[in-house]
């Protein structure tokens, strides 16, 4: 029954595989929690007075570490071996004595891990599990002589639904994402190709401008030729288009002069004076910002000479970086990377995860707070997912400070609302996870954004964890079971450590994304540069053969001092031509 690669959603896209490496950590802070319940309640299914049950704990304890380590190992599913050890755990610790209420939701609930892993790979046919755990259990129950509840079975649909649900969004971000980068990308070849053609076309001693000039000479060339679209201001729409997408470095600098000297101190004037071919070198946007911020700080005053030392226009790449001699100072304007990959987070699914859990309560026999109560939480809840979600959209990783704030005050509002309705208190007997939602919530957000997180948000979070568990002892109605209340904060907080595993692996992923996606689009720009230049050379090309042939027609009515002229421009074409097309690949 074991899932082949083609129909594993873990394997299509660099999110999956990284979230499934956290699986081990996940199914062993889980699995513990519940083996935690199990032995700690004092209605736990091996609890004292329960016999077999109570004697097999550590068995199944060892069974989750042995699970846990072959999940390490290897990141294929195994859903048929999985899939087999948990209807039998989930059997055997449903025929315990207790819980009293014969309601098996916390042997179920030893399925989470895989259900949640089932529905991020598997999507909707993950619904065998619960229908397997539902068949299985039930007839064990049955042919022990007591009843079967099969809706119980309804919390592993549950996990699967935030399987899927954080799969989906994972995939609608990274989409998103990648929607955004190709538009970028398209626009940055764009870019770089107009970058190439000004690099031989703009700048001193251009070859463009030895084959324009010789219009004059030869006369108007038949309309729709190459040397027609030279003579036809082809030049100054290059610089119109090129004006329109990146900055000039004269305009640049001149409009830094123009905003400097806006003072009346005559004496701390700056004026700038242009090296011959160094004003058409082209900078991206944040390269001007960054050599505006730069000019600030140099003090300049009076004449300043501005010249590229070296350098050749032809050859270098768009965006890369540039040496300029400014005044007598060497000044080196930074290189522009590509924008950073927006990476994927999972954190609106957190909200909900528990707003979930909040309509699994109000549901019969499943807990104790009010359908008003429960569908306030269900509403702050998701008026937080959207929120997080829009600030996720337009900010990026920026967004997490506030979606952190935002968590902490949705979670004091759920536990607020939960605890404050409840209308039974914290005993042995009942199933008191539903109470502290708000807890796991922070624990699920908390966890993902763990790392790198502010000092200050980290002591908040910290501050907010301990409010909202003395919000549960203060506000819940009636005495207080301690063990009880141990074992519901061991529920809440399990989640924890595979939040905290899953944010440091996409960070991981998405930074090698990023290496390989940097590459591609600087190599898409460099080759869109190089295609720009050899644009122009052929154009050029195709303009000196125009020429011969207008030369070969006019030659016997030109003087010879002009034909001479025209023919020893064409061979200054030529030498420039061998020279520019190893620069243009």
């Amino acid at each position: 029954m074991a899932v082949g690669r083609a129909g594993d959603r873990a394997e299509s896209t660099y999110f999956a595989r990284a979230i499934v490496d956290s699986r081990a950590t996940l199914h062993l802070s889980y699995r513990l929690a519940v083996r935690f319940v199990q032995w700690m309640s004092i209605s736990g299914a091996a609890s004292p007075g329960t016999g077999w049950w109570r004697a097999a704990l550590p068995v199944f304890v060892v069974l989750d570490l042995v699970t846990w380590h072959l999940l390490r190992r290897n990141q294929r599913f195994g859903l048929g071996w999985r899939l087999a050890l948990d209807c039998a755990d989930i059997g055997f610790w449903s025929l315990s004595p207790l819980p009293p209420s014969q309601l098996y939701d916390n042997s179920v609930l030893i399925g989470i891990p895989l259900s949640l892993e089932a529905g991020f790979r598997m999507g909707i046919r993950a619904m065998v599990f619960p229908v397997a755990v539902a068949a299985v259990v039930g007839t064990v129950r049955i042919l022990d002589g007591r009843s079967a509840h099969p809706f119980t079975a309804l919390w592993l649909v549950l996990g699967i639904g935030v399987g899927m649900a954080v799969f989906s969004y994972c995939r609608r971000l990274d989409e998103h994402a990648e929607a955004e980068r190709r538009r970028r990308r398209v626009a940055d070849t764009r870019w770089a190709f107009l970058v190439g053609q000004n690099a031989v076309a703009m700048g001193a001693d251009s070859v463009v401008d030895v084959i324009e000039g010789l219009v004059p000479v030869l006369g108007r060339p038949g309309e729709g030729s190459a040397l027609w679209r030279l003579a036809d201001g082809w030049k100054s729409r290059l610089a119109a288009d090129t004006a329109a997408q990146a900055a000039y470095l004269q305009v640049v600098l001149l409009g830094w002069e123009s905003a400097y000297n806006r003072h009346p101190d005559l004496s701390a004037r700056v004026e700038i004076h242009l090296g011959e071919g160094t004003g058409t070198t082209i900078l991206t946007g944040r390269q001007v910002a960054w050599l505006h911020a730069a000019l600030d700080r140099c003090d300049l005053r009076g004449p300043v000479p501005v010249t590229l030392p070296g350098e050749s226009q032809v050859g270098r790449p768009p965006g890369a970086a540039l040496d300029l001699e400014i005044g007598g100072r060497r000044l080196r304007v930074p290189a522009d990377r590509a924008a950073a990959v927006r990476p994927v987070d999972a954190g609106p699914v957190g909200y909900a995860l528990i707003a979930a859990q909040l309509v699994a309560v109000v549901l019969p026999g499943r807990g104790r707070v009010p359908i008003a109560g429960a569908g306030a939480g269900i509403a702050a809840c998701v008026l937080a997912a959207w929120w997080s979600h829009r600030q996720l959209l337009e900010r990026g990783p920026l967004a997490r400070p506030a979606i952190l704030r935002a968590t902490v005050a949705t979670a004091l509002a759920v536990t607020i609302i939960t605890s404050a309705l409840m209308t039974e208190p914290i005993n042995a007997d009942g199933d008191t996870s539903y109470i502290s939602l708000g807890l796991m919530l922070l624990a699920f957000i908390g966890g993902l954004y763990a790392d790198g997180l502010q000092r200050r948000l980290a002591v908040m979070v910290g501050a907010a964890a301990v409010l909202i568990a003395v919000l549960i002892l203060v506000l819940t109605p009636g005495p207080t079971d301690t063990r009880s209340f141990l074992c519901t904060l061991a529920y809440s907080l399990c989640v924890y450590p595979m939040c905290r595993h899953v944010g440091r692996s996409l960070a991981r992923a998405t930074e090698r994304h990023l290496d390989e996606t940097v590459t591609e689009d600087e190599q898409a720009r460099q080759a869109a540069f190089l295609d720009g230049q050899e644009s122009v050379v052929d154009l050029v090309r195709l303009a000196r053969d125009d020429a011969r042939r207008q030369l070969a027609a006019v030659a016997p009515r030109l003087e010879p001092a002009l034909n001479e002229l025209v023919s020893a421009r064409l061979e200054e074409v030529d030498r420039r031509l061998l020279s520019l097309v190893p620069a243009a690949g």
